[in-house]
C-alpha cells in the first residue's frame, strides 16, 4: 500500500478596511499631482529662446500660415513664398523680416504694422528666422 502525502495550502482572504481604501486613493492621487506638476516645472525650465519660438509659431500659425503654410513651407492655400532655407529672398536678417512683416510686400503680402506688439513681432521676427534655418 502506497501513502500519499496531500499538501493543501491555506488561502487567507484579507478583506481591506475603509481606511486603507481611502489611503491608496490618496496615494495615487497625489502621484498624479506629482506629474502634473512635473510638466508644468517642464514649462517653467524653456530658456527665453524656447519660449520666444513657441510664441512665434503661435503667432505664425494665427496670422501667416494660411498664405505660407506650416512651418512656413509654402504650401500655403493663399500662395505666399517658402519661409524655409537660407535663402529666403525677403532677406535673412531681424531688420528685414522685421520690414516685410510690418509693411508687406508689393506682390501681395499685407502690412501688420497695427497688428502685433513689440514684443509679438520679435518673437514673430525669431520664428520667421528659425524657419529660415529649417529646410
Amino acid at each position: 500500500m502506497s501513502s500519499k502525502k496531500h499538501s493543501y495550502q491555506e488561502v487567507t482572504i484579507v478583506q481591506r478596511s475603509p481606511i486603507v481604501k481611502t489611503q491608496i486613493i490618496a496615494l495615487g492621487l497625489i502621484v498624479l499631482i506629482s506629474l502634473l506638476m512635473g510638466c508644468q516645472q517642464q514649462d517653467r525650465e524653456l530658456t527665453a529662446e524656447q519660449k520666444a519660438l513657441r510664441l512665434g509659431s503661435q503667432l505664425f500659425d494665427k496670422s501667416c500660415a494660411s498664405c505660407h503654410g506650416a512651418r512656413g513651407n509654402g504650401l500655403g492655400s493663399r500662395g505666399g513664398p517658402s519661409l524655409q532655407g537660407p535663402d529666403f529672398r525677403y532677406g535673412n536678417t531681424p531688420d528685414a523680416i522685421r520690414q516685410s512683416i510690418l509693411q508687406g510686400r508689393p506682390d501681395g503680402m499685407p502690412a501688420f504694422d497695427t497688428v502685433f506688439t513689440a514684443e509679438e513681432l520679435d518673437n514673430l521676427t525669431d520664428y520667421v528666422l528659425y524657419l529660415g534655418t529649417t529646410n
